[in-house]
């Protein structure tokens, strides 16, 4: 289970994710969380950056494609 502590920020109540829950949580600065009560109990949900995903794979299709190039110039 994740605890999470909300805290005063100015006029604002925050809710803090610590460096533990945010590596189990794969949380970034930025991520949408979402939270709702359904039978008395807070459900939360993460929204994932999926442009962020698309980047990735994009990156990934770069690396194999130049992937001799970059052994050739390794061996150098």
């Amino acid at each position: 289970m994740i605890a999470l502590k909300l805290e005063r920020r100015g006029a604002d109540l925050v809710i803090v994710f610590d460096p533990e829950a945010c590596a189990a949580l794969s949380l970034n600065a930025g991520d949408a969380v979402q939270i709702q009560r359904a039978d008395g109990v807070l459900v939360g949900t993460i929204e994932h950056d999926m442009e962020h995903e698309a980047r990735a794979a994009r990156s990934r299709a770069f690396l194999r494609r130049h992937q001799k190039t970059f052994d050739a110039l390794a061996k150098h």
